[in-house]
C-alpha cells in the first residue's frame, strides 16, 4: 500500500490520523483495558505515541511473575517458620529430660 501522507507529523506538523491510502502506516489501534474499571476501551494514536506506554505495560507484565515468585517465597518461608516452632515444642514436651515430676 503506498500512503501519500506518511508521517507528515514529521514534515508538515500535521497527522493524517488514520491508516490508509490517504493515512498513514504509524496511526494504529489498540486495545486497552482500563485497570480500576476493568474495561476494554479501543485507542487509535500514532505508534510514536503509544510506544512509552507499550513499553511501561510490558515491563509490568514481565515483572508479575517475579512479584508473584517472591510473595510465594515468603509465605514458604513463614510456614516453614511456624512448622519449626511447632516441631520444636512437640520434641520439648516429649523429651524426659525436660519434665518436671514432683
Amino acid at each position: 500500500m503506498i500512503y501519500k501522507k506518511a508521517f507528515a507529523c514529521m514534515m508538515e506538523n500535521e497527522c493524517p490520523e488514520k491508516n490508509g491510502e490517504q493515512g498513514c502506516p504509524s496511526w494504529q489501534q489498540i486495545v486497552m483495558t482500563n485497570n480500576q474499571t476493568g474495561e476494554v476501551v479501543p485507542r487509535s494514536d500514532c505508534v510514536l505515541n503509544l510506544m512509552p506506554m507499550l513499553m511501561v505495560e510490558v515491563i509490568k507484565a514481565s515483572n508479575r511473575p517475579a512479584a508473584e515468585i517472591s510473595a510465594l517465597r515468603n509465605d514458604i518461608v513463614e510456614k516453614v517458620k511456624e512448622a519449626v516452632l511447632v516441631a520444636n515444642s512437640v520434641t520439648t514436651l516429649n523429651n524426659p529430660q525436660n519434665r518436671i515430676d514432683s
